[in-house]
């Protein structure tokens, strides 16, 4: 079982990458931004939450523990139940649980094209540099 220091979680820190190395192959889908946040406290567990933003606008947290396993995960704001332990102990529940999340991200996909399609873009208005005469 690994450890990880909450505090020091970033982006180039092995777990998260092999996390990361996974979602990407799994979903097909790339992940340009990956956060580590500051230390919580969830459920009576200190857990640092993990977030990744995808190319394609979806957001994936996950509240990683000190034992350097996941303690809960939420896709795009709502809570997701995992398939398996995200853990670097045993590489079948991780792939189970990584390829689970994978395919709701795929699932969900269609719905964020929708509601990207719908959005507006409001151009702010430009006050004119012309002089009154």
């Amino acid at each position: 079982m690994g450890n990880l220091n909450l505090t020091t979680i970033t982006d180039q820190t092995p777990y998260v990458q092999k996390i990361k190395d996974t979602l990407e192959r799994a979903s097909g889908q790339s992940i340009p931004l990956t956060e580590g946040k500051k230390v919580q406290c969830k459920g009576g567990v200190s857990v640092a939450p993990i977030v990744f933003l995808f190319a394609s606008g979806q957001e994936l947290t996950l509240f990683a523990r000190a034992s350097a396993d996941v303690f809960k995960a939420s896709l795009n704001g709502k809570e997701i139940v995992l398939s398996g332990d995200v853990s670097d102990d045993y590489k079948q529940t991780f792939d189970n649980a990584v390829l689970g999340v994978a395919q709701l991200i795929l699932t969900v996909q269609p719905k964020i094209e929708q509601q990207n399609k719908k959005e507006k873009v409001n151009i702010p208005w430009r006050q004119s540099n012309s002089i009154p005469k």
